[in-house]
């Protein structure tokens, strides 16, 4: 009986379709959406959410998901579905007040995350995510930083460590 071990067959098999088939099957394999948060937690000024454990990374697509559905933000926003024309002019409105910061370390420097956009998750779950900004070369953050200029309560944080 002959084994090729799972990592050197897909190594083989994108050396020969070329990295996008090697992105395609580590996603397959290891993409995953992680709750960093199994409760609802608050983020201001005075309490940033810190996470210290590492997070790895697929490609330039690794985002942060704040589910804001049960939040304040939520409210403030006036949206119910991302399907109102308003949502990103309303966003932005709404970040001039309140700025978020999300940022990861990895190699003892900070990697800084794009600014938010409004994504549906389900019919009900409004998230805001948060991309990578480009990488190159990093496949894991050691700890991820969230840092908000106001009050955002009762949230959950995930962490998806790819895009399509």
């Amino acid at each position: 009986m002959y084994y090729i071990k799972p990592l050197k067959y897909i190594k083989q098999i994108a050396h020969v379709k070329g990295s996008s088939m090697l992105s395609l099957l580590k996603i397959l394999f290891w993409g995953k959406v992680v709750l960093l948060t199994p409760d609802y937690i608050d983020i201001s000024i005075e309490q940033p959410f810190i996470y210290k454990k590492p997070l790895s990374i697929i490609n330039n697509g690794a985002n942060v998901q704040i589910d804001i559905t049960k939040s304040n933000i939520k409210n403030i926003l006036s949206l119910n579905s991302i399907a109102e024309q308003d949502s990103d002019k309303e966003l932005d409105n709404f970040l001039k007040k309140c700025a978020i910061q999300v940022y990861g370390i990895a190699r003892n420097k900070k990697i800084y995350f794009e600014s938010p956009y409004i994504s549906m998750v389900s019919n009900k779950d409004i998230r805001l995510q948060f991309p990578v900004e480009n990488i190159i070369d990093i496949q894991k953050i050691d700890e991820l930083h969230i840092e908000s200029s106001c009050l955002l309560d009762h949230i959950k944080v995930y962490w998806k460590n790819y895009s399509k």
